[in-house]
């Protein structure tokens, strides 16, 4: 039983989001909440795993208002 998406681990996860997608596919209903669930939040892992490999950017040095960044 799943308690939550957060609990599962990076392999469990797609597993799981393959194996409800492919009985979503069959005309399931429940199943096809259950598969976007767990892809949502793959996605949601991606997208930070993404954002921490960034490096920050770099603050403008130039003193003014917005309209002078349109040179």
């Amino acid at each position: 039983m799943i308690d939550t998406p957060q609990a599962l681990d990076d392999t469990e996860l797609q597993t799981l989001a393959q194996t409800w997608r492919r009985e979503a596919l069959t005309g399931s209903w429940q199943a096809a909440r259950m598969a976007r669930a767990l892809e949502a939040e793959q996605r949601r892992r991606i997208v930070q795993s993404a954002w921490q490999q960034l490096d920050p950017a770099p603050l403008p040095t130039e003193q003014g208002g917005w309209w002078r960044l349109q040179r």
